[in-house]
C-alpha cells in the first residue's frame, strides 16, 4: 500500500471532486486522514490542510510498482487521457 499526501492553503479540497481526479490518474483511494492547522506568516493567519490517503493502483498494486502514466478512461481512446502533474507517493 502507498501513501499520497496533499497540502493545501486556505480551503480544504472537496473530496467528491478530488476522488474522480485521482481515479483518472489510475489511483484507488482506500482511506483518508485529514488534518487542519492554523499558520501565521507575515502577521496573517492562514488555514493549512494536509490530507493523507492510503492508495493503490486501480489494479491493486502499490503505486511504486506502476508505470507512472495515468490510466485511460473506460471506453475512451488514447486522446482522452488526462493531462496534469505526475503524483509521487511513499510506501508505508
Amino acid at each position: 500500500m502507498s501513501v499520497l499526501r496533499m497540502y493545501e492553503l486556505g480551503a480544504a479540497p472537496i473530496l467528491s471532486e478530488l476522488i474522480p481526479v485521482l481515479q483518472n490518474f489510475g489511483i484507488s483511494v482506500l482511506s483518508e486522514e485529514a488534518y487542519e492547522f492554523n499558520f501565521t506568516g507575515d502577521g496573517q493567519a492562514q488555514r493549512v490542510f494536509i490530507q493523507s490517503f492510503q492508495v493503490r493502483s486501480l489494479k491493486g498494486e502499490p503505486l511504486e510498482q506502476t508505470s507512472g502514466r495515468p490510466a485511460p478512461r473506460r471506453g475512451a481512446g488514447r486522446s482522452a487521457r488526462p493531462n496534469g502533474p505526475r503524483m509521487t507517493s511513499s510506501t508505508r
